[in-house]
């Protein structure tokens, strides 16, 4: 995700979306994007993330499932929060709608049942563009991060 943001989209403008506490924010501090905007179910999460005084990060507590941007971004990241969501395809479609030409949609999730069961999902609505599976060296646990494209 991050290299995605700094060296495929420089200057990006990001949404992070399902942020928590700005982690990611915090990562891109200092790269090149332009601005995060960062949306989180949880208030304390969200808090968290402006307690933090992130240079170019906004926060905002909101619901993934009904949030609206206002504003048009470079670069949209759904961060180990899809399987949340009842339908994540539609979700991403609904939020590419704020993406800017050529945007990039940025997906990791944990590599797990429910993680399966929604990459299976995400194949048939969406082309990868780009995929890599990283594994945790002492917990052999598995993450899948792809760049998605809008069929």
């Amino acid at each position: 995700m991050i290299a995605g943001c700094k060296h495929l989209k420089p200057a990006a403008r990001v949404l992070d979306v399902g942020c928590g506490a700005g982690v990611l924010a915090s990562w891109l501090s200092g790269a090149s994007i332009s601005s995060h905007f960062g949306v989180d179910l949880s208030e304390v999460a969200i808090e968290q993330g402006r307690q933090a005084n992130i240079d170019g990060a906004e926060f905002a507590v909101a619901d993934a499932a009904t949030f609206e941007p206002s504003q048009v971004f470079d670069v949209i990241v759904f961060n180990e929060m899809l399987y949340y969501l009842e339908e994540p395809e539609e979700q991403i479609r609904r939020l590419a709608r704020c993406l800017a030409p050529g945007g990039l949609l940025i997906v990791s999730i944990w590599y797990h049942d429910d993680g399966i069961r929604t990459w299976n999902r995400l194949k048939a609505a969406f082309d990868e563009l780009e995929r890599v599976r990283i594994t945790h060296a002492s917990t052999r646990f598995k993450w899948d991060v792809a760049v998605l494209n809008l069929r």
